[in-house]
Formats: C-alpha cells, structure tokens, sequence
C-alpha cells in the first residue's frame, strides 16, 4: 500500500449501545472519513466526514479506524453522561452525527474521484460505491445480547468511490 502522499476515502458502519441516565441507546452511523499520511508524525491520520468532529491516528487504515471508531464511542458517551433522558441524547448525538467537515468533505470528493479512475488503490480494503450517509438512534428497551456489543472488527470499511459523496443534508434511516 502507498501511503506517502495519498489521501484515502474511507467508509465504515458504526454501531454501539450507549449508555445514559436510565436508557440505553442503540446507535448506528454510516460514517466517512479522509485517512492520509502525516510527515510530521510519520503516521496515518483519519479525519473525520460525517460525523467531522472526529479523527484517530495510527499505522495503517485499520488502526486509524479503530481510533477513529473510539473516538466516536467517547464523544457518544460523554452525550449520554451531560444528558438527562433519551429524548436530551438523541438530539445532542443527532447534531453531533449531522455535523459534516466541509472541507474534509472535498477532499474526500477529490480523493473518491482518484480511487473511481484508479490512481488510489489498497488490496486490504474492497472498494465500494453507493454509499449513503445515514444514522439511527433508538432507545432499547428490550433485552440486551452479547449481539448487541459490536466490535470494531465487525464493521465494513471500505474505500469509497464515486456516487459515495456524504450528503451533507440530514438522512435518517427508519426507525
């Protein structure tokens, strides 16, 4: 994999309980964010999409996502800890998870367009196109499952190509 210099576009399912003051959430995110190498710390940043208020550094894609996936996790946390029911959490993760990066989303574009006309290319990581932005908060009320605690290796992340731009307009999924 080159890493020197290119810019990837990365796609991810994010999916974790979040636990607040008397609920449990369900969250899901399909995410996006732009990794690229950094020569100041000779490492891979990942910087988030939508949500934009993220980012993870490490060696390869995999690590910057995982850090990247953590990152989420604690910002979600820190919502349900200042909020005061579900109905307060939902919205603060809904603004949080609605807030794009502009400019981080046009270099994505620039970077999507590079895997499309194949100059950008990683075996590690299939390449895929249709991406849509959507996210789902949902109290659970029901029982909890060992199901329920998705791990970082179970998501997707792909590199996206185009027809994957993040709308930057609210998309929910049903509910």
């Amino acid at each position: 994999m080159e890493t020197k210099g290119s810019v990837y576009p990365v796609v991810f399912q994010f999916r974790a309980p979040v636990i607040g003051k008397g609920y449990v959430a369900g969250v899901e995110i399909a995410a996006a964010m732009v990794v690229k190498w950094e020569e100041v710390d000779q490492e891979m940043w990942g910087y988030g999409v939508c949500p934009g208020a993220v980012a993870g550094r490490g060696r390869s894609i995999g690590e910057v996502h995982r850090e990247v996936h953590l990152h989420i996790r604690e910002v979600l946390t820190e919502i349900a800890h200042e909020a005061r029911d579900f109905t307060e959490f939902k919205a603060a993760a809904e603004e949080f998870i609605c807030t794009c990066d502009e400019e981080t989303l046009e270099v994505f574009e620039r970077a999507k367009h590079d895997v499309t006309a194949g100059k950008l290319d990683d075996a590690e990581l299939p390449r895929k196109s249709g991406y849509e932005r959507q996210f789902k908060v949902v109290e659970l009320t029901g029982k909890l499952s060992p199901k329920d605690n998705v791990g970082v290796k179970d998501e997707e992340v792909v590199l996206a190509a185009d027809g994957d731009a993040p709308d930057p307009a609210r998309r929910r999924s049903a509910a």
